[in-house]
């Protein structure tokens, strides 16, 4: 009788062995996998999808059923142009994980760059119905931009609304609803919104430029002058700068 629980401890053991060799190749290639995201995610943010794609697909080999991995690869395809598959990869990360915001969140981003408006404000739509979405007001500034392609004014200003409610931090709703009140000639109104973006995000050069033409058409010159100088201090764009720095050499003549 000893002797039969003494074997059947021994198998236990060797069970338990086995077990736990098996478990931990499998949490190596995880992390392993979570590495390459990271290192994957990193390229994206530096603006090289290529790279990025490198390690992804590398991810992907490692663990094929993480949403956070498919959702990064939407990303990066979307990046490089690949819009079919960037498609694809989101929504397998949705199918992954159900109610995953930031996948539906781009996948709206996703048909906003092919002129699907309708089909943006959808995905968005889904972002925002998950209650434990942490940045809902991305997508609200996001579904925002659509219904003002489409010409749906009060919708637009709802969701910048919402937006801002949401986050009082977050510059961007602060901006559309500036840029959307200038069109409309509500040119006070809309100074104070976007004097309030670039007030939580100094760098903000599209903020900036709008100043800078409601001043014009407000023929108050000198502050036109002030936020055109700073967009040629700030921004990247060569273009962008060029364009300032006309406006800026029209107001001194």
């Amino acid at each position: 009788m000893f002797a039969s629980r003494g074997r059947w401890k021994f198998f236990v053991l060797v069970l338990a062995f086995f077990l736990a060799a098996g478990c931990a190749p499998r949490e190596e290639v995880k992390r392993e996998a979570s590495t390459r995201l990271g290192i994957g995610v990193g390229y994206l943010s530096e603006g090289k999808p290529n790279l990025a794609l490198n390690e992804l697909l590398k991810a992907e080999e490692l663990d094929g059923s993480n949403p956070e991995i498919k959702n990064a690869l939407g990303l990066t395809y979307m990046a490089l142009g690949d819009f079919k598959k960037a498609e694809e990869y989101f929504k397998e990360a949705i199918e992954l994980r159900d109610n995953y915001s930031e996948a539906y969140n781009n996948l709206g981003l996703l048909y906003s760059r092919q002129g699907k408006s309708r089909e943006a404000i959808d995905a968005y739509q889904k972002a925002v119905d998950n209650l434990l979405y942490a940045t809902p007001e991305r997508a609200y500034n996001n579904m925002g931009i659509e219904y003002e392609k489409l010409g749906d004014i009060e919708r637009a200003k709802e969701s910048y609304r919402r937006a801002m409610t949401l986050s009082p931090s977050f510059p961007a709703p602060y901006y559309n609803m500036g840029r959307l009140l200038a069109k409309s000639g509500q040119f006070e109104e809309a100074i104070e919104l976007l004097k309030r973006a670039v007030s939580l995000n100094p760098g903000f050069v599209s903020a900036y430029f709008q100043l800078g033409e409601i001043y014009m058409k407000m023929k108050k010159y000198d502050q036109a002058l002030e936020n055109f100088h700073k967009v040629v201090k700030l921004s990247r764009t060569a273009e962008v700068r060029e364009l300032a720095q006309k406006y800026i050499e029209l107001l001194e003549q």
